[in-house]
């Protein structure tokens, strides 16, 4: 089989595709993949950002709440108020242009949009946006990450 575009490094040996439990239950196959090439491409700039002492973050408007769990949920270390509170944060985030996503996946614009909106409802990703023609930022939630760890220590 012939592509007519080259395949990115990142994607050449594998992409991970979640199954749908966990933070991922009620999303479809197409927003699951999505979030594979993103997963991906965070986890190279999480590389750089370790290896070279810098790299992409930026603050990001959230609650200590959606950030932990990706649901309000009250903690006992925290008021109602504290917790649901919006603070500001430094977090780590990947650029990856819709174009490239589209040409990866085979999908259509307005199907890798509704992924990615439907990715964002779930609280999976904030999301950037970064103008008509920019990159956006995809900033992976800290709930989804530790959700993957314990995925690879079994």
């Amino acid at each position: 089989m012939m592509f007519s575009h080259p395949i990115p490094i990142m994607a050449r040996k594998y992409t991970i595709i979640p199954t749908a439990a966990g933070p991922f239950a009620g999303l479809d196959l197409a927003s699951r993949a999505i979030f594979g090439l993103i997963w991906d491409r965070w986890q190279l700039s999480k590389k750089t950002n370790e290896e070279a002492g810098h790299g992409y973050t930026a603050p990001v408007k959230t609650s200590w709440a959606e950030l932990r769990y990706g649901i309000p949920t009250k903690r006992r270390a925290f008021s109602d108020e504290e917790y649901n509170k919006e603070i500001e944060i430094s977090l780590l985030y990947c650029v990856l242009r819709q174009s490239e996503i589209m040409a990866e996946t085979g999908l259509c614009e307005r199907t890798v949009r509704r992924c990615i909106r439907d990715l964002e409802a779930a609280k999976i990703m904030k999301i950037e946006r970064a103008g008509i023609k920019g990159a956006n930022r995809y900033f992976i939630l800290h709930h989804v990450e530790l959700y993957f760890n314990k995925a690879y220590e079994t």
